[in-house]
């Protein structure tokens, strides 16, 4: 149950209790494997401090993708999560939500196959709807694979292709 609530594997909660990190503790009544137990409260700051420890070199995607898009975080966010670009999945331990982050790597990965509405005009240095009206003057969509909306993100290749430059 410690290791489903923490999202830490059970060898690495075993080696914490072997360490002294963790106090184990028994269930009255109960015997064998499931008789138990550590604490809430230490298992959840082992948790969060895996976390951190993990997190040093990573970039939170709700950062990350303010630097790409003003608007649509979360269809960057769907993105990730439905494995169009590389990045790393992690478990709040305080309340079990998913939470991705960018290694420098992933970020690369991304803007080598990804280019975003505010990529173009950055690049461009043109009006938004003037960007939207030469993308679609090229017959270019966003990417949606089966009909999923990620927001203005499309396939570099498609648009290099289409609007005959480099982005």
């Amino acid at each position: 149950m410690a290791s489903k609530r923490s999202g830490l594997r059970v060898g690495a909660i075993i080696d914490a209790i072997r360490k002294g990190a963790l106090r184990l503790g028994g269930l009255p009544g109960i015997e064998g494997y499931h008789g138990f137990a550590v604490q809430k409260a230490e298992i959840n700051l082992l948790a969060l401090q895996g976390s951190a420890d993990a997190a040093q070199d990573l970039i939170p995607a709700t950062e990350f993708s303010r630097t790409i898009s003003r608007r649509g975080r979360d269809g960057f966010i769907a993105l990730l999560a439905a494995g169009h670009s590389p990045s790393v999945r992690m478990t709040a331990p305080k309340d079990g939500a998913c939470v991705f982050y960018l290694r420098e790597s992933d970020i690369q990965a991304f803007r080598a196959r990804f280019v975003t509405l505010p990529m173009l005009i950055e690049r461009f240095g043109e009006h938004r709807n003037t960007i939207l009206a030469r993308l679609r003057a090229a017959d270019l969509r966003p990417f949606a694979p089966e009909g999923e909306s990620y927001g203005h993100i499309y396939l570099r290749e498609e648009v290099e292709r289409s609007l005959r430059c480099k982005v």
